[in-house]
């Protein structure tokens, strides 16, 4: 499954393949992730994220809601929506074109460098 990473902690956003749900781990850093549904521009995603992200020492913004308020925190990985499986469907072209008009790099003072940060999600 073809999905987006946000990589706050690398400052990178990229194209990432998921075969299971163990290879979510490494890429967000994390031992428990959760999944959340939320809206960018005019579609529903799903975005897989640390579950114990606010938990961490100094977390990281890595999404802001319509009113530029904290949402999520540290990397994530958004996928397309669920499908009648159950099972989180990869995203397309237009939907990793759609998600990335979302991304604004923004200044990280604690790290001397900017972020990416995905913003206007809606929930």
């Amino acid at each position: 499954m073809r999905g987006l990473l946000i990589d706050v902690i690398n400052d990178e956003v990229k194209e990432v393949s998921i075969a299971e749900y163990t290879d979510y781990y490494p890429l967000i850093h994390c031992k428990t992730f959760d999944i959340v549904d939320r809206g960018i521009g005019d579609q529903r995603f799903n975005l897989v994220c640390d579950d114990e992200g606010l938990l961490k020492p100094d977390p990281v913004i890595s999404v802001l809601d319509q009113a530029d308020q904290r949402m999520l925190v540290g990397n994530i990985v958004v996928t397309g929506p669920v499908d009648i499986n159950g099972d989180l469907e990869s995203l397309s072209d237009q939907d990793i074109q759609l998600i990335k008009s979302f991304i604004e790099e923004v200044p990280d003072f604690g790290k001397n460098g900017q972020h990416p940060i995905l913003t206007r999600v809606k929930y």
